[in-house]
């Protein structure tokens, strides 16, 4: 006999909608920068006085707002059918675009010598874009799990080198797991592909953070 699931409903699914876009993979570098900035040492990102916010805002426009705008147009110009991806062939244009931008930001904050230690971040966050692009080819993996698995991977190689607060390590895990119920929710993947966009995600991130920083 079939195990019966409930159906989810429409505050559930309405949940699930705001908690995907809350935490959509473009905004997590603002997520993680900001957590820094409050719950680390200043020294972490040596950031100069007064430019917190100013930098959050680059950040905010460069990696989340400006992709956004290219995927609305990229919509209203009919090259792909929504801004959620539903269709695996329509990912690769719009990570393609994520990952130029996460490499701009980066370049722009190593040019300029803000915050090195977020630079890394970004460079390893533009590589695995480029690898969730390969493998959404073949296999429409969660770019949302990628993301947040990546996430915590930085969190946990920052904390083997410098103070990071355990909490903080906890609750993003909690937000991540949060994140993939959602996904399954909305019927955007499958238990494997948000497993596997995890697993790459915090593996890749691990291996790359510490080759790179």
């Amino acid at each position: 006999m079939n195990e019966m699931h409930p159906i989810p409903g429409k505050w559930e699914l309405s949940v699930a909608k705001g908690v995907s876009v809350i935490f959509h993979p473009a905004l997590l570098p603002t997520w993680l920068y900001l957590s820094l900035v409050f719950f680390t040492p200043t020294y972490i990102l040596q950031i100069p006085a007064g430019m917190e916010w100013v930098l959050a805002t680059f950040i905010l426009f460069l990696s989340f707002v400006f992709p956004s705008v290219i995927l609305l147009l990229m919509v209203r110009l009919k090259f792909i059918r929504s801004i959620t991806l539903n269709e695996r062939i329509e990912r690769n244009g719009p990570i393609l675009i994520s990952a130029v931008f996460f490499f701009l930001t980066y370049y722009f904050l190593d040019y300029f010598g803000f915050i090195p230690v977020f630079g890394y971040y970004l460079l390893c966050v533009t590589s695995i874009s480029l690898l969730a692009m390969m493998i959404n080819s073949f296999w429409k993996i969660s770019l949302h799990a990628i993301g947040h698995g990546a996430t915590l991977a930085t969190y946990i190689s920052l904390a083997l080198l410098v103070e990071i607060p355990l909490i903080l390590i906890a609750f993003v895990a909690v937000i991540g797991g949060i994140t993939a119920t959602a996904r399954l929710l909305l019927n955007a993947h499958t238990p494997k592909e948000i497993y596997g966009g995890y697993i790459l995600g915090f593996f890749t991130m691990m291996l790359l953070f510490r080759m790179i920083s």
